[in-house]
């Protein structure tokens, strides 16, 4: 973090010693001492806390990847939460589920006689 060497260290003693004096230096050192304790730990306590923000959200993003591959209906489900049905019904009323029913979509087409298109 900061690059102090003993020479620097050496002049910021020699400079607190005249400014502070001998006598109040090592009151001065105690209160600079329990000042950086209670930062370091101030910091250590965001930083965990902000770990298991990170940590919540990447565990819900899973949990949510694993819940659509679990359940892929839930993929497919409408506004109220209900699966969204494959086929939409029929306006006939007829269902669109049953085998007769999808024999029929799959009924070829004949060939259409406009002489425009020959």
């Amino acid at each position: 973090m900061f690059d102090l060497g003993w020479s620097e260290l050496l002049v910021v003693g020699i400079v607190a010693l005249i400014v502070v004096g001998p006598k109040d230096l090592p009151g001065l050192m105690r209160t600079v001492a329990q000042t950086l304790q209670t930062v370091r730990r101030m910091a250590g306590d965001f930083r965990r806390q902000f770990d298991d923000m990170v940590r919540d959200t990447e565990l819900e993003d899973l949990r949510k990847q694993f819940n659509t591959i679990r359940n892929p209906q839930s993929v497919l489900a409408g506004p109220e939460g209900e699966p969204a049905s494959v086929h939409p019904p029929r306006e006939d009323g007829g269902a669109a589920d049953t085998p007769a029913n999808a024999a029929s979509q799959l009924a070829p087409v004949p060939p259409s006689s406009d002489p425009a298109k020959s």
